[in-house]
């Protein structure tokens, strides 16, 4: 995946500089991820790569930052990562403190301020910020059919319904598209989401 990662990166007309921010960014993920996850093919293990994939080609994203942020966001387990953004470099630490996020992640409850809060942050953020949240989320929505059904992944299937998806259309282009596709085709045959 590795050099997956550096070929497209290239191929993406990014400078060496910025490749090389967005894999040292990757080679952190897999290195905090590693105390966690054990299996290689495990899908949690594989999605800092994917996420930053998901940005560069489907959000169409060029900004280094974001695309150096992407392998670090955890919107299902940020335990996986701890405290990343105190250890992340300058300009990742900077993107990733300034994130929306819920407090425990999507499939966790929350209070309904809380929820509000992060919907108000998320339809104030700049177009980049919201490409990153969606790109990391379509990669955990593609791979929440491998997690257990239940109040976790309901909770993830309405926020996803009421939120993520709406979001997905107001960004619009392939990340409205395979955002849609996903709901339509998987999402809401994956639990009850009401």
């Amino acid at each position: 995946m590795q050099q997956r990662l550096e070929g497209v990166l290239a191929s993406a007309g990014l400078a060496p500089k910025e490749t090389s921010l967005a894999m040292e960014s990757f080679r952190m993920a897999m290195d905090l991820r590693g105390a966690f996850v054990v299996e290689e093919d495990d899908h949690r293990f594989l999605h800092p790569a994917r996420s930053l994939l998901v940005l560069l080609q489907d959000g169409g994203e060029r900004r280094p930052d974001l695309l150096a942020a992407a392998p670090l966001v955890e919107s299902l387990e940020p335990d996986l990562l701890g405290e990343v953004a105190a250890v992340a470099p300058e300009p990742i630490e900077a993107v990733l403190a300034g994130l929306p996020a819920l407090p425990g992640g999507l499939g966790e409850t929350a209070g309904p301020d809380a929820e509000a809060r992060w919907l108000e942050e998320l339809v104030l953020a700049e177009p980049g910020i919201q490409k990153l949240i969606l790109s990391e989320a379509l990669d955990q929505l593609r791979h929440l059919h491998l997690r257990p059904d239940g109040p976790f992944r309901n909770r993830i299937l309405q926020r996803a319904e009421g939120i993520l998806v709406p979001l997905a259309h107001r960004v619009g282009g392939t990340l409205d598209r395979r955002m849609g596709w996903w709901w339509n085709r998987v999402g809401q045959r994956l639990g009850t989401s009401g």
